[in-house]
């Protein structure tokens, strides 16, 4: 089974310098939701993804 993890800070860093040289129109976030997983926590870690992520993309 695929299953994706959370971003972490090294994501973020690699973002970045991806973002620092080039221009890209969409940056998406890639989710995989298991059955097991807890839905909440799943979508408080989707949201603050998506908030750092946009944080980021905002500053270009």
């Amino acid at each position: 089974m695929d299953t994706h993890q959370a971003m972490e800070e090294e994501d973020y860093e690699l973002l970045e310098w991806v973002l620092n040289r080039t221009n890209p129109k969409i940056v998406t976030l890639e989710f995989n939701e298991v059955e097991t997983e807890d839905y909440d926590k799943v979508i408080d870690s989707l949201e603050k993804q998506l908030t750092r992520i946009y944080d980021i993309c905002s500053t270009r």
